[in-house]
């Protein structure tokens, strides 16, 4: 995984294509909702203000986070309140715009309440996050 993690790093920085347009990969071949950082499962839940996995048991208060930027690497450098809550598969408007606003991720916030978009953080800001990961 992290060698596969360090070859994507390597070649998308500077590009400005998705993941999913470079490999002809198709929408509905990614599998949707929040993976727990622990298990890697795709199995956590939205549960009182917490994710919790139903695999480990795990509870996140930001595991919604990577979700977030898997989206903007895979599909678009924007998101709206829907998009997120189809990928995230978390159907609560309100509690989406929660997400959405109060994440530690430099969102940029385009438009007022309905009409809101949000942009993927800054390339360089990218880089930083995901060489901290992989190293």
């Amino acid at each position: 995984m992290q060698y596969i993690g360090n070859t994507l790093l390597a070649e998308q920085p500077h590009k400005d294509t998705q993941i999913l347009k470079s490999y002809d990969i198709q929408e509905y071949d990614v599998i949707k909702g929040v993976q727990c950082p622990h298990c890697h499962s795709f199995s956590m839940k939205r549960v009182y203000g917490s994710w919790y996995c139903h695999n480990c048991q795990l509870k996140s208060k930001n595991a919604h986070e990577q979700a977030i930027l898997d989206y903007f690497h895979l599909f678009d450098p924007f998101i709206t309140n829907k998009q997120c809550q189809d990928f995230l598969l978390l159907h609560n408007t309100r509690i989406m715009s929660y997400l959405l606003t109060t994440t530690r991720l430099p969102l940029l916030k385009y438009g007022k309440l309905k009409c809101s978009t949000y942009e993927s953080p800054p390339k360089k800001w990218l880089n930083d996050y995901y060489s901290d990961i992989l190293n």
